[in-house]
């Protein structure tokens, strides 16, 4: 279906805000210079403003002007570029701003593919408005042979079209089209001021502000080259994903947080080492999963702490998280002592069985802050009607929305008659100003089955970010169908942060394998750490070989300890005889050291049947390092 044909000002409107747009799209973040994302209107939830981190953020006009420059000498096209982006335009379920960078990158390909000129043609007829404007500078790239062409759409009646009409002669290069681009710079015309300020930076000599067809050319043709060409000379993904492998918190978040849930023996004392040599929230988390109740007998022994009200709160996280409150009551009834904790403490101990905790609650609600109220009301809706207070009635005219929505829907789970009959008329009602509120307060207490039910017969009238965060909510409460329609919403990217997360884990909880495919094709994404670790560990929960890349940097390149663990993640995915092949597979640079480390990985994970398989089958002698390390390995793997 065709865009409506838009008026000057929000066509412009739209082109300036381009680059944050298609940061929502599938290669988060490809268009456009960083001025602009940072000028930009939020148009699409869940857009991520982010830039090359490589060029500075430009604070003039002339900064605008030499971060093209410095973009356009770093890029560059293959011949395959067209034929990955003529995938896209043949796709019917492309959308907008993806068939515009396709229809760029067509342009841009060299040599040129002179056969898909008549595409690009057809598009000055068929395309919405701001697709065409994309093929008018596509073509401009084709070079001489588009000269009638884009003379012709110098008459078109939208002055955009006519505008990028302009740039794209000037781009052909062609004698001829420079003078007709004069001509009307000189004629007075209403396009005049718009010819001299693409003359000027044809002439490498530009005046004021860029005109904004000429920021879309740049924006288009900057996500042209990272999508399907080369930049620095390696696939964008290429060179994002290097920059992640040197970054130490990645390798971490990856291999702790993979190795973590597997439980596997050997696993609790690498991490509890690896938090008491050096403690961060990554290792922490890490922790928690794999030794809840150990690390509150350490707690109670005097022996370690998460410390400030904020590590404690990632403890709870993770608990919450992975459901873990029932072998977590150590960490909890500590936890409960921390004022800022607890009330959500109260709720996790509810959910562990132990309802007796909410007695006189109710007595602290003027003291709580919104948020706390909030989970209070939560903890009181699982609780049921035997623990709850017996009416929440003195909670209803809260002068907070978010509040006084969630005391309505925990009231109804309580069984008021009044508080469902109003909680039905407004989630009936999508334009109903408590309807936000409310369905934020219905996500939160999604465990209900009588509020799962409203969902469900919700999800089909809502759109956009709603719908995707309904979707999330009851995928990661067991509807299988909403999994399907996340994945459908997740096509063109996931949503920045926490909520990227929360959407991965909606789609692996079954099955990770599922959704690998589309894992794959958003990660990695730039200038955000929270998604590319979950994205990553989705992939090694799929069991995908590309995994083994960061996997391998952590085996060879990390400390001891996270080195083992790192091995004990790619015995997971592969099985030992895959670590049994980085004897065959180390980086050049290893030295007998990193290979007794090898080796006592694959007798910790291994065991003596490891060490005899090194002795046998890979004729390694007694003094080897590798089988060395393979001995102490097994050795130490009877202590576990």
């Amino acid at each position: 279906m065709q865009v409506p044909l838009l008026n000057l000002f929000s066509r412009l409107a739209l082109f300036l805000s381009l680059p944050l747009l298609l940061c929502a799209g599938s290669w988060a973040g490809t268009l456009g210079s960083r001025r602009a994302v940072a000028d930009a209107p939020l148009i699409l939830e869940g857009a991520l403003p982010l830039g090359d981190s490589t060029v500075q953020e430009p604070t003039s006009d002339q900064d605008v002007w030499g971060e093209a420059q410095t973009q356009d000498a770093r890029m560059s096209f293959t011949r395959r570029s067209a034929h990955e982006a003529i995938k896209v335009l043949e796709d019917s379920e492309a959308t907008e701003l993806d068939r515009m960078v396709a229809l760029m990158a067509v342009g841009c390909t060299k040599p040129t593919p002179v056969r898909e000129r008549p595409r690009l043609e057809s598009i000055l007829e068929s395309g919405t408005p701001n697709e065409r404007a994309a093929a008018i500078l596509a073509l401009g790239e084709f070079g001489a042979g588009s000269d009638g062409v884009l003379q012709a759409a110098l008459e078109r009646n939208d002055p955009i079209e006519r505008a990028c009409a302009m740039w794209a002669m000037l781009r052909a290069g062609r004698e001829a089209s420079v003078l007709r681009v004069e001509a009307i710079a000189g004629a007075g015309s209403v396009d005049a001021p718009k010819a001299l300020a693409l003359l000027g930076i044809h002439h490498k000599a530009p005046q004021g502000d860029p005109p904004a067809e000429w920021k879309l050319w740049a924006d288009l043709r900057w996500s042209a080259a990272r999508r399907y060409g080369l930049v620095d000379g390696q696939t964008w993904k290429t060179r994002l994903l290097e920059d992640l492998l040197k970054d130490p918190r990645f390798l971490e978040g990856v291999i702790l947080g993979s190795v973590a849930e597997k439980m596997q023996l050997g696993v609790k004392d690498h991490l509890l080492t690896l938090l008491l040599e050096r403690p961060s929230i990554v290792r922490l988390r890490a922790a928690v999963i794999s030794m809840p109740d150990e690390l509150g007998l350490m707690i109670e022994a005097g022996l370690w702490n998460p410390g400030s009200v904020f590590s404690w709160n990632c403890v709870l996280e993770e608990i919450d998280l992975h459901k873990m409150e029932g072998e977590s009551l150590a960490l909890l009834s500590h936890s409960l002592q921390i004022p800022e904790l607890m009330v959500p403490t109260l709720r996790l101990l509810v959910r562990a069985g132990v309802v007796e905790v909410l007695a006189e609650l109710d007595t602290q609600w003027p003291k709580l802050s919104n948020e706390d109220k909030i989970i209070a009301c939560q903890a009181w809706g699982m609780a049921g009607a035997g623990f709850a207070p017996e009416s929440m009635k003195p909670f209803e005219k809260d002068p907070s929305p978010r509040v006084k929505a969630a005391v309505l829907v925990t009231a109804a789970r309580l069984g008021d008659t009044l508080a469902h009959e109003k909680l039905r008329e407004i989630l009936s009602d999508l334009a109903h100003e408590e309807f936000e509120y409310t369905l934020e307060a219905a996500i939160g207490q999604a465990g209900s089955p009588l509020i799962r039910d409203y969902l469900e017969q919700l999800l089909e009238q809502l759109e956009g970010p709603a719908q995707r965060q309904v979707a999330a909510t009851l995928a990661l409460n067991g509807v299988s169908s909403a999994r399907s329609l996340l994945a459908t919403h997740l096509r063109d990217g996931f949503p920045a942060g926490e909520e990227g997360l929360r959407c991965i884990r909606a789609l692996t909880l079954r099955d990770a394998a599922e959704s690998v495919e589309l894992f794959l094709k958003h990660f990695p994404v730039e200038e955000d750490m929270l998604l590319n670790i979950g994205l990553a560990k989705a992939i090694v929960a799929a069991q995908h070989n590309s995994c083994y890349t960061y996997l391998r940097e952590g085996l060879w390149k990390g400390s001891f300890d996270m080195s083992l663990l790192a091995a004990a993640t790619i015995v997971q995915v592969g099985g030992i005889h895959t670590l049994r092949d980085e004897l065959n597979r180390g980086p050049l640079s290893a030295t007998s050291e990193d290979f007794r480390r090898l080796g006592f990985a694959l007798g910790e994970w291994g065991g003596l049947k490891e060490v005899q398989q090194l002795k046998t089958k890979n004729g390694l002698r007694i003094n080897d390092p590798v089988l060395q390390g393979a001995l102490l390995g097994a050795l130490g793997r009877r202590t576990h």
